[in-house]
């Protein structure tokens, strides 16, 4: 049997502004969106609303340094101005209120 857990998930997928900065950063890269595998983020959820942008636009600034820091870990190259409008440029979110666990192992954390 599945457990359900209290979290809800967002996929995270960078769409072409943030390919073409990371470009900008790593003269010789040839990022491409098909080869960049989505990202799983999860937040606690809240039975009594349904997951929904306001979500994640509550974790988006710790999500996009996350997505930046996995591809340049020089924050002086990074974009300062982070807002919500240019998080939404950057990234397709797809949302998941429904966080089922397969094992029945204990999930850990590193």
């Amino acid at each position: 049997m599945l457990t359900c857990i209290n979290r809800v998930a967002f996929l995270v997928q960078a769409k072409e502004p943030f390919f073409t900065w990371a470009r900008t950063v790593e003269d010789d890269s040839i990022i491409e969106e098909s080869e960049h595998t989505p990202t799983v983020y999860l937040a606690e959820s809240d039975e009594d609303k349904a997951a929904d942008m306001d979500l994640v636009n509550k974790h988006f600034e710790r999500i996009f340094e996350e997505e930046l820091e996995s591809w340049w870990t020089d924050r002086n190259s990074w974009p300062q101005a982070r807002t919500w409008e240019m998080f939404q440029a950057w990234f397709k979110v797809t949302i998941s209120d429904l966080v089922n666990d397969l094992e029945d192992t204990a999930i850990e954390a590193y």
